[in-house]
């Protein structure tokens, strides 16, 4: 079954269980009369009882296009406590409203601007993707917000995202981010300053704020510090200098990019410069390590040959959604680094200095 909080009475009316009811109140619109979904019109049960929210529950949702998966009581308690966040700072907070036109129903709906998706669950990329352009295809913002995620404990750390939380990844000022929301103690948690190490580990800020601290539009995210970059860049060479090490025990040498590549360059194996595998915020955008695509990059510009041309064919494979542009960009931003810190006769000693320059400028 997979549980609401809004539905249809007999006489067509929408009935709302967010304010709290007494047992005999629940019994009473229990027995009152019969209950459907919004979305499908299909038979929907009150739940009293069972669970410590009460909620109206489908039978099944073979038949449902307005949900994507079965609800929780903690998604429940979330939305609950999210919808009375919002209805404090906003005129119009309308809760699982659903929307005809995309057949999609929004865990709250703010103003008739902004789609609030609080996800709890684990769902496929595809289905953000999916979901986000279907609220863009009406004017609606959406604005995903994760269940609890990451540790209670603030600071710059190593952190787990799962395909489709990259997918919910923010982009304000400069600064890449993703919101959590804990119903439990009622704080947001921000990741920011998010550095993609590899597989599905990031380097991030984590940052928790009370709800009774937040404001709306939503608090966005500074730039790191220089301490505080400097702490990102330090978990990104350690992640660097052991996949080095890993390269050490791979057979089938001829095939693979790391020894190709470093043969090509003339590198020795065993001490890569420190300008190769630097970090950028946005080196998600290519799906292989930073150390990797670094070195092609550096090859294509000792070749002569132009960047675009990494681009082409399978050269460089990017993740899913992104821009020729986009891509074009990092790229660019790389081998001007590289430049400069290649003809720098003491580039260890400056590269810290040069990247969180970049870092800031960046936009």
């Amino acid at each position: 079954m997979s549980a609401i909080l809004i539905a249809l009475n007999s006489s067509n009316e929408l009935v709302s269980l967010v304010k709290t009811f007494s047992t005999e109140e629940l019994a009473a619109l229990k027995n009152k009369q019969r209950y459907f979904c919004p979305g499908c019109g299909s038979d929907v049960l009150l739940k009293a009882g069972e669970v410590k929210i009460p909620h109206f529950a489908h039978r099944s949702l073979a038949n449902c296009d307005a949900f994507s998966e079965p609800e929780t009581p903690l998604h429940l308690h979330g939305k609950l406590q999210l919808h009375y966040f919002f209805s404090q700072h906003t005129q119009t907070t309308e809760l699982e409203k659903y929307l005809p036109s995309i057949k999609q129903r929004a865990d709250l709906l703010v103003n008739n601007q902004i789609a609030i998706e609080f996800q709890c669950s684990t769902i496929s990329a595809g289905q953000v993707r999916s979901r986000t352009e279907g609220y863009q295809s009406i004017a609606i913002k959406p604005l995903w917000i994760l269940g609890p995620r990451f540790s209670p404990t603030d600071g710059i750390q190593i952190i787990q995202l799962k395909h489709f939380e990259r997918e919910m990844i923010q982009r304000s000022n400069g600064v890449d981010y993703l919101l959590s929301f804990c119903p439990e103690t009622n704080d947001f948690i921000y990741a920011s300053g998010l550095f993609w190490l590899g597989g599905n580990r990031w380097a991030a800020k984590l940052k928790s704020l009370p709800a009774n601290a937040q404001s709306l539009p939503f608090a966005v995210p500074k730039k790191l510090t220089c301490e505080e970059y400097k702490a990102i860049f330090q978990l990104t060479m350690a992640q660097r200098d052991a996949f080095i090490r890993s390269q050490q025990y791979m057979k089938n040498r001829y095939r693979n990019p790391f020894w190709v590549l470093t043969y090509e360059l003339r590198l020795n194996h065993f001490a890569i410069p420190s300008y190769i595998g630097i970090p950028f915020a946005r080196a998600r955008l290519i799906e292989e390590p930073p150390i990797i695509w670094q070195m092609r990059v550096i090859k294509v510009i000792q070749d002569g040959a132009p960047l675009e041309s990494l681009l082409q064919g399978s050269c460089i494979k990017l993740a899913i959604g992104v821009e020729t542009q986009e891509a074009m960009a990092l790229l660019e931003d790389y081998a001007s680094i590289y430049k400069k810190l290649n003809d720098e006769k003491h580039a260890d000693g400056k590269i810290l200095e040069v990247l969180y320059a970049h870092y800031c400028k960046s936009g």
